[in-house]
Parts: structure tokens; C-alpha cells; sequence
């Protein structure tokens, strides 16, 4: 198991898919940057998981793991494609408006399809993203940047725009939610953060996700779990103390209560599933 996630020594790497990684990319792992997979041949027998759900590799597709998540992928030698990886500061530098959270998006996004008549040009675009980040120019960060953002908002026009819209509660709450579950876990908190009531909250996050705030602060929470579980080399303890629960019989409940499972069952189900 890995016990740190693996960081970027640039702010960003364009290379093809087959290269070989600094780790070993066969085995769960996770990381502390986006990845973005484009495939120009797949077959659909390879495939790959992102926190916990498996996608057949599929030419066509565009598959996004954010920062933290967890990866494996298990592909044919003869699959080809390209593997974008860019640090959150170089997305933060490269695109406009910033005020929307794109680790939200992308989490809720994993896999998306493009038409096959607009995937053939946004390959191409990838191509000369990769030919421009293996050639020497005083200006190549800035060349990046352009086509990276011509790749990026090609790519977000096929994903779920509506649910995150930044003008709508839900988004504000789900995005809060995602930066501070470790520390906050109590509805009413949120509620008093984004200065409405708490049933306001929880009729619109209702709403738009078919889920009580509380649900997904705990969703969000053993997600979390199950992704140090099975990346961290630590001992329960240390993960009651990672994730600020009170004691180590509240965290075993927490658990239990979520996944009818104890931590060990649910390492040893995450493990399986990884297989």
C-alpha cells in the first residue's frame, strides 16, 4: 500500500498513456493532482476504477480522477491514447471563472462520452497540447495555457452543468461540504455558514440531489474512509485520529451504521473490489 500520495514535479504533464510511471500504476493509489485519460483506441475489455466504481476503457471517452481519489487501472498493450496531469494551481492559472469549484465538477463527472464527431477534433487539440509541452519555447507555459483551456471547456460541455451552477444553494453547500468534512459534520454549521436556515438547506439540497444534507456529509465521509483504508498504511487508531472522530468506538459505529460492515470488512470488501 501506499502511504502518501504521489505529488507532480511540474505543473502540468502531457504524455501518451503507455508511459511508464513513477509508481506502480497496477495497484490502487491516489494522488495530489488531476489526471484527464483520452483514448483514440480502446475496445471497452480494459478497464479502470475511480473511487471504488469500475468504467470499461472506451474509445471516445474522456475520464477524469481528481485529487485524492482513487485510481487503478488495468488496460490492454494495445490500447492507446494520451494522460493530461496538471496541479490544481496550474488549473487555478489557466481557467476562468474561478469562482467555480472544479473538483466538484470533475468528482461528478468520472467518465464522459463525446460524440464521435467531436471526438476525432478534441483528440487532435490533445495532440498539439502534448507537441507544444515537449518543445522549448520562452512562451510555452502561455501556449499550454490557451490550448489547455480550449481541451478543458470542449471537455466541460459535455458534462452535468446544471447540478453546479455557482448561483444555487446546493452547489454552495455540496462544495463546502467536500472541503470541510473532516472538521464539520454538523447540518446546522453549514447552515449558519451560507446564512440560511436549515430547513431552507435541506429542502433545496433535497431537491437537487435526492439526498439530505446529513446523507452526504456522510457519503462524503466514508468515501474518505474507504480511500485511506485501502491507500494508507495506518492502524484504525490513527485513522480515528485522521479524521477527527472522537473516539475509536464512535468511528467503528460511524461505519457500521453507514455500511453495516466493521472497518475491517470494509478494507477487506474495498480490497476485493480491486481484485
Amino acid at each position: 500500500m501506499n502511504n502518501q500520495l504521489h505529488n507532480l514535479t511540474n505543473d502540468i504533464v502531457v504524455r501518451d498513456i503507455k508511459h511508464k510511471n513513477s509508481y506502480n500504476s497496477d495497484t490502487i493509489h491516489r494522488h495530489n493532482y488531476y489526471e484527464v485519460f483520452m483514448f483514440n483506441r480502446a475496445d471497452g475489455d480494459s478497464m479502470q476504477i475511480i473511487d471504488f466504481c469500475k468504467y470499461s476503457i472506451k474509445s471516445n471517452h474522456i475520464y477524469i480522477v481528481a485529487p485524492g481519489q482513487v485510481h487503478l487501472m488495468k488496460r490492454l498493450s494495445d490500447d492507446n491514447g494520451i494522460l493530461i496531469q496538471f496541479t490544481k494551481e496550474f488549473l487555478s492559472e489557466s481557467i476562468l471563472p474561478m469562482h467555480i469549484d472544479w473538483y466538484s465538477r470533475f468528482i461528478t463527472n468520472p467518465v464522459i462520452n463525446i460524440p464521435a464527431n467531436i471526438s476525432k477534433q478534441l483528440f487532435n487539440n490533445i495532440s498539439k497540447l502534448k507537441e507544444i509541452y515537449n518543445t522549448e519555447s520562452a512562451y510555452r507555459k502561455q501556449k499550454l495555457q490557451k490550448m489547455f483551456g480550449l481541451i478543458f471547456f470542449s471537455i466541460l460541455e459535455f458534462t452535468n452543468n446544471d447540478r453546479y451552477n455557482s448561483n444555487n444553494l446546493a452547489y454552495h453547500f455540496i462544495t463546502e461540504a467536500e472541503k470541510r468534512f473532516r472538521e464539520i459534520r454538523i447540518v446546522k454549521q453549514y447552515a449558519n455558514s451560507l446564512n440560511v436556515t436549515i430547513s431552507k438547506l435541506e429542502t433545496v439540497v433535497k431537491k437537487h440531489f435526492g439526498k439530505t444534507p446529513l446523507q452526504i456529509i456522510n457519503e462524503i465521509l466514508i468515501t474518505e474512509i474507504k480511500r485511506v483504508l485501502i491507500t494508507e498504511n495506518i492502524s484504525q487508531k490513527e485513522i480515528t485520529h485522521l479524521l477527527n472522530f472522537d473516539s475509536q468506538a464512535s468511528y467503528t459505529r460511524f461505519i457500521k451504521r453507514n455500511t453495516g460492515m466493521t472497518p475491517t470488512q470494509l478494507k477487506n470488501a474495498m480490497l476485493e473490489i480491486h481484485k
